[in-house]
């Protein structure tokens, strides 16, 4: 038998999480879902598949997982068609954000692989605060809350407190928001 046969040959799909967020799987998500599809409209059933990274994954160094399909025979270029949807979980909230929003919808590619990036946008901010004028002004403390709005809720995200007597005098933190 030739293994090298199209009806023997299967294709690899990477699911990655983005680098970029991979922090905020401590902070704010719980996991991503990659529900997958792969339909033949040859008379071959459909291949079905899923895959969850989470919190504990990341911890471990496993950021990307992979889904696998046959060929089963496709001679055309439109075996490597695939489609795709993803659930985003996140802390505090009972409800996943899906894309596309429409559970009845996918996302078509032909990619080898797919960067999972939450619905997010990161934003580092730096805070200094003047120690010289806390203490001119009698200031031991001072308490910076941030809101923003994330999952359509707006509410206070993190709190920073900086005191006269801190060692440093910047803060750096990260925000995540719609």
């Amino acid at each position: 038998v030739n293994m090298d046969d199209p009806a023997f040959q299967r294709r690899g799909i990477n699911f990655q999480v983005d680098g970029k967020f991979v922090d905020a799987f401590d902070e704010i998500i719980n996991f991503v879902t990659v529900n997958f599809r792969k339909k033949y409209n040859n008379g071959q059933n459909d291949v079905t598949s899923q895959v969850i990274i989470n919190g504990e994954d990341l911890k471990k160094g496993i950021n990307m997982k992979e889904i696998a399909y046959p060929r089963l025979g496709l001679t055309t270029a439109d075996w490597l068609n695939y489609e795709y949807q993803l659930l985003w979980s996140f802390k505090g909230k009972q409800e996943v954000v899906q894309y596309p929003a429409d559970s009845k919808s996918w996302i078509s590619s032909s990619d080898p692989a797919v960067p999972l990036t939450p619905p997010l946008v990161k934003e580092f901010i730096e805070l200094d605060g003047d120690r010289e004028q806390f203490r001119a002004d009698s200031i031991s403390s001072v308490n910076i809350s941030f809101a923003s709005t994330l999952g359509g809720e707006k509410k206070v995200v993190r709190n920073v407190i900086m005191r006269v007597n801190d060692q440093n005098s910047t803060s750096k933190i990260t925000l995540y928001h719609d």
